[in-house]
């Protein structure tokens, strides 16, 4: 966007002091500068419809069903994990309260066996949630890029454009 916009200002002192040195009459200069003034018009609608067509784009890659299916997974993993782990939580919870009494050093290493069993839960969904997360944003990524590579190409168009 930086590079644009100093090739926009570039051109557009360039174009400046062209026609302040130029060994034109002041009628032609002015014909010159209404046309230039066009072909200046022609170049920004044609970078205005280029950002809109990326917008489409990533307005369509992000409501596209493959990411919205990436999404989708993503939350009904989630919701599993949290099942599970309320399930292991009641189950240990029941079955501490009836040890108690009776062994409590038993009860304190099954705890510890429960919360190792947990975490590698919450570790191997995370990595599935991360995994998924990292699919999304590359095919986003990829999209913006190619939406971008359209913006440039379209750019060069108009600038070409405005040339001839």
């Amino acid at each position: 966007m930086k590079k644009l916009f100093k090739f926009l200002l570039g051109l557009t002192a360039g174009i400046s002091l062209g026609f302040l040195f130029a060994p034109k009459k002041g009628k032609e200069l002015r014909e010159n500068i209404a046309k230039s003034d066009h072909k200046f018009q022609v170049f920004g609608n044609a970078l205005k419809q280029a950002s809109k067509d990326a917008s489409k784009e990533i307005k369509k890659l992000v409501d596209s069903k493959e990411v919205q299916k990436l999404i989708k997974a993503g939350k009904e993993q989630a919701d599993e994990l949290i099942g599970v782990l309320m399930e292991k939580g009641d189950e240990l919870s029941l079955k501490a309260k009836k040890e108690f009494a009776d062994i409590l050093d038993k009860a304190s290493d099954k705890a510890e066996e429960a919360k190792t069993t947990i975490k590698k839960k919450v570790n191997t969904a995370k990595k599935s949630v991360k995994k998924t997360a990292t699919k999304a944003k590359k095919n986003v990524k990829k999209a913006v890029k190619k939406t971008t590579n359209k913006a440039k190409s379209t750019a060069k168009k108009a600038t070409k454009k405005i040339k001839k």
